[in-house]
């Protein structure tokens, strides 16, 4: 078992980021990002971090595109200005606190060595953490959530858009009756809208996606009572960043945000044994 007290972000972070500028066109960094099947980008401009693009943008940002065609967009068109950042010396537990409080939800944070990029950290990243270190201390239903997003599978495209972007885990659970049919990320929805954009330029593309073009059948579920560590390493290993909680009924969803939930719980109650 790691000494989590030690660990500092360098010692968990990714060092390969991808980085894109404000000019680059939107479709030549979408089959960048869809190629390498990554969620964004940093976006650099004079050496300088002015924002990031990620798939949570681009869905967001289709909304507003009109009947314009996507090669007309560049990628200022799309990003965010805003990020989370810190230091690449910076204790991880620390970090680990900001992304749990954070009003907001955060998905990434940029790491910095003296004011320049030096790579990324996931609540990924922390997940793999806690898979490694926090066996057999949480079942499943210690951490999930219990009222996850839910379409029926028979819910327009419009609205299940509508659904993933204003859902805190980004994606959805699709079911018919009691039985789960399937589950639709920001991730598998945004690469399907690329690619729909660049075929049928100008045009609304909702009317050429069908509901079989997004989901994922028969998604890797979860029972209440398993060990949250191993679900957790089924999830790192299939990068997954959700799992359906699901016995005859659907019970919850455990996602990465859980996980580090429960890995400043695991650290928390190993602090006030000692």
């Amino acid at each position: 078992m790691q000494n989590l007290d030690d660990l500092l972000v360098r010692d968990v972070m990714t060092s390969e980021v991808v980085t894109v500028s404000p000019e680059d066109s939107v479709v030549a960094v979408g089959e960048v990002l869809a190629k390498k099947r990554i969620s964004g980008a940093v976006v650099i401009e004079n050496k300088q971090i002015v924002g990031v693009i990620s798939k949570e943008s681009f869905v967001t940002g289709v909304k507003y595109m009109g009947v314009n065609p996507i090669d007309v967009f560049k990628v200022k068109d799309f990003m965010m200005h805003k990020y989370d950042a810190a230091n690449v010396d910076e204790p991880l537990s620390k970090v680990v606190d900001r992304m749990v409080g954070a009003p907001y939800r955060v998905d990434r944070v940029l790491v910095l060595d003296n004011g320049k990029l030096a790579g990324i950290l996931t609540k990924g990243d922390i997940a793999r953490l806690f898979a490694e270190n926090a066996k057999g201390c949480f079942k499943v239903r210690d951490l999930m959530n219990l009222n996850p997003s839910t379409v029926r599978d028979y819910t327009p495209l419009g609205k299940i858009m509508n659904e993933i972007t204003i859902s805190k885990e980004k994606r959805v659970i699709v079911t018919a009756g009691e039985q789960i049919v399937g589950l639709i990320t920001v991730l598998d929805l945004s690469l399907v809208l690329f690619e729909k954009l660049k075929q049928h330029r100008g045009k609304d593309v909702i009317d050429y996606i069908k509901l079989e073009d997004i989901i994922t059948l028969n998604p890797i579920t979860v029972k209440e009572t398993a060990d949250a560590a191993e679900a957790a390493r089924i999830m790192v290993e299939k990068r997954i960043g959700g799992l359906p909680v699901y016995d005859k009924t659907l019970k919850g969803m455990l996602t990465t945000n859980d996980l580090v939930k429960g890995y400043k719980l695991f650290k928390d109650q190993k602090k006030h044994k000692k």
